[in-house]
């Protein structure tokens, strides 16, 4: 009688053990699901002339978190994210980091990327280099943990920002959005 009592809840912790592993499975796909940025720079291309060009960052550095990291370029199409390579990225459709509006660098949340970014704090500086050689400083303002769906963070502003954005929270089913402007 025992015996079969053990064979019956085995049988039962088998099948809450697939349960929770097919719900655990679902968010890991859902992590990695992109989500469309319908409208946001749909119809905006950076059309750089060759000084600017100079103007792109290469590198960004955050020294109270250690993170120092080559800048990539990215572009959205079709409501997706393009993007190759490790380390940070500057959505080429947005400004100019230093420029007015809000200049969008992003990547993920990796131990060599920005891992150590949910420690940011209002008043961290950060530094841009641009292809130039020319260092631009930013402080952070403010950090905020958002849904996936919440891209209106990344729409254009009237002042200059710099907006980093990662992912975060449990299986990375949040966004952290750590916003920086100028520091004068």
């Amino acid at each position: 009688m025992i015996a079969t009592h053990n064979k019956l809840f085995g049988i039962l912790l088998i099948f809450v053990s697939l349960f929770f592993f097919g719900k655990m499975v679902s968010k890991i796909i859902e992590r990695y699901k992109t989500v469309p940025l319908q409208g946001l720079y749909q119809n905006q291309t950076n059309t750089l002339d060759e000084g600017q060009s100079n103007l792109l960052p290469v590198t960004i550095e955050i020294p109270n978190l250690q993170i120092q990291l080559p800048v990539n370029y990215s572009t959205i199409e079709k409501g997706e994210w393009v993007f190759e390579g490790e380390g940070a990225f500057y959505l080429t459709q947005s400004p100019i980091p230093g420029e007015r509006g809000n200049s969008i660098i992003f990547g993920h949340n990796f131990p060599n990327a920005f891992g150590k970014l949910k420690s940011a704090k209002k008043g961290d500086l950060i530094d841009i280099t641009l292809k130039n050689g020319t260092k631009r400083s930013f402080k952070v303002e403010y950090t905020q943990n958002i849904s996936p769906d919440q891209t209106y963070v990344l729409d254009q502003t009237d002042d200059t920002r710099i907006s980093i954005y990662t992912c975060s929270g449990f299986m990375d089913l949040k966004r952290l959005l750590v916003v920086a402007t100028p520091a004068i």
